[in-house]
Formats: C-alpha cells, structure tokens, sequence
C-alpha cells in the first residue's frame, strides 16, 4: 500500500512541476504577445516567429503533460485582436 502513496505522490509532483514549468512558458509568451502589442501600435513592423515557435514548443510540452495547447498565431489574427481592443 506505502509504494501506491509513494507513486501518487510522484506523479502528483510530476505533474505539479509539469504546470509550472507550462505557466512560465505561458507568461513569456503572454510578455511577447505584449510586446508585439506595443511595436503594432507604434506602426512598427511585427515578427510573428518568436511567438510561434514558442507557442510549438508549448504545445509540444502541453500535449506530452495533458496541458492545454495554444493557437499559432497569423499577422491576421493579430491585427484581429488589436482591433477588437480598441
């Protein structure tokens, strides 16, 4: 019985690690997307590939942790969501 507590400890450790690791990787991307709020609302030309490639990268680890995934993210739907701000 003692090693079935031990194992659930383990996975609920894993799993606890999995999370956090997924909500530092979800801030910096949320830090990115800000940034990109910003250069778009300067008029400055926005680059989409740091945004994207982290978000596969977070996708990757959501779907190996049973994480929710994020969109990859177009110029058209950025250009969406800075509409729907104003």
């Amino acid at each position: 019985m003692t090693d079935v507590h031990i194992e659930l400890a383990k996975k609920v450790k894993e799993k606890t690690s999995a999370i956090a690791q997924y909500q530092e990787m979800d801030q910096r991307r949320e830090e990115l997307i800000s940034q990109l709020i910003v250069s778009y609302k300067s008029n400055k030309k926005i680059e989409l590939t740091e945004l994207n490639q982290l978000t596969s990268i977070m996708n990757a680890f959501a779907v190996a942790n049973q994480l929710p995934t994020r969109k990859i993210v177009t110029t058209e739907m950025f250009a969406a969501y800075i509409k729907n701000l104003q």
